[in-house]
């Protein structure tokens, strides 16, 4: 369903040359992760595969934008992306009221 929406997104903005919605596990899909991309992930709770993250740090992109339901695995992963990424802004969401969930978001910027 959101990559549905996130194609209706990208029409209704009129970014298609822009923007694409890829709906595959993020470790199959390493072909679309490049320097001149900004990489939005969201990965399961588990967190990056380990080729994901050794693609980012090879390609570089200028920004990654990290969404997850586990934030301790999140900020293992971004430990993993410190020495090149540094944290541009970060919040949590409570999209699951009175549940233990939370999901959050990571903005990371490469480093100059």
């Amino acid at each position: 369903h959101a990559v549905r929406e996130m194609k209706r997104n990208i029409t209704a903005l009129e970014r298609e040359k822009a923007a694409k919605a890829i709906l595959a596990p993020s470790e199959t899909a390493l072909e679309h992760i490049s320097a001149d991309a900004t990489i939005i992930v969201d990965p399961p709770r588990a967190g990056l595969h380990e080729d994901v993250i050794e693609k980012l740090l090879e390609t570089k992109p200028a920004r990654i934008i990290y969404l997850s339901c586990n934030p301790v695995t999140q900020a293992r992963d971004v430990a993993r992306l410190a020495d090149s990424y540094g944290i541009r802004a970060h919040r949590g969401y409570n999209f699951f009221p009175r549940t233990p969930h939370i999901e959050h978001l990571v903005v990371l910027d490469l480093k100059k």
